[in-house]
């Protein structure tokens, strides 16, 4: 994942912990929208660094091993942006719907970020995993209160499910293309489902 990539993954994530906060209740966001900015500018700022003095991609085993790290570390700060932006907007504990949009928005991210070996193994781990994330957060939407739109985060099994057929024929570069188009569904899809909702509460 390129930088300014990272950096649009990481303001969608404070975009959801925040529109998870104001649909539990009344928030700072109402008042003070501004607060938002600072796990944005503070995501920014370890972003940069990351991306400033860590090494790029190289097929090298031990600096490949590295940039997986890296993309697993990058995983884990968008959940913990999800969860800390919902938490500061309404000083307690982030929910469980916090909880599963986090950790779904750490998986596809890792998915995306994580160096391609193009072969068909790699491609359909990651198409697994994509399935596991899109179920999760579906299924959650029946015992959180994630919004019910969310449950349309399951359509981003369809391009990953090609994905999976195209690697098997053989077609690694276009199978990696087609699960790129998987995550930026399940991103948008999910985003949408929790930032139209607390938008129309602002009206």
């Amino acid at each position: 994942m390129q930088m300014f990539g990272a950096l649009g993954v990481a303001t969608v994530a404070v975009l959801m912990g925040g529109a998870l906060g104001l649909l539990r209740g009344p928030s700072l966001l109402a008042t003070h929208p501004a607060v938002l900015g600072i796990p944005v500018l503070v995501a920014a700022g370890i972003i940069f660094i990351v991306y400033r003095f860590w090494p790029a991609a190289s097929d090298t085993p031990s600096l490949r091993s590295r940039q997986i790290l890296v993309h697993l570390g990058l995983g884990v700060l968008m959940a913990v942006l999800v969860l800390v932006s919902e938490s500061a907007l309404l000083l307690d504990w982030p929910s469980g719907a916090g909880l599963i949009a986090g950790l779904g928005l750490s998986v596809v991210t890792t998915i995306r970020g994580v160096p391609a070996v193009f072969d068909t193994d790699d491609i359909r781990l990651r198409v697994l995993l994509l399935y596991l994330a899109a179920g999760l957060v579906a299924i959650s939407t029946l015992l959180t209160s994630l919004p019910p739109s969310a449950f349309w985060v399951i359509s981003a099994i369809i391009p990953a499910w090609q994905a999976r057929r195209l690697a098997l024929r053989g077609e690694s570069a276009l199978a990696a293309r087609m699960l790129q188009a998987a995550v930026r569904l399940f991103v948008g899809v999910l985003g949408v489902a929790l930032i139209l909702p607390a938008l129309l509460l602002l009206r």
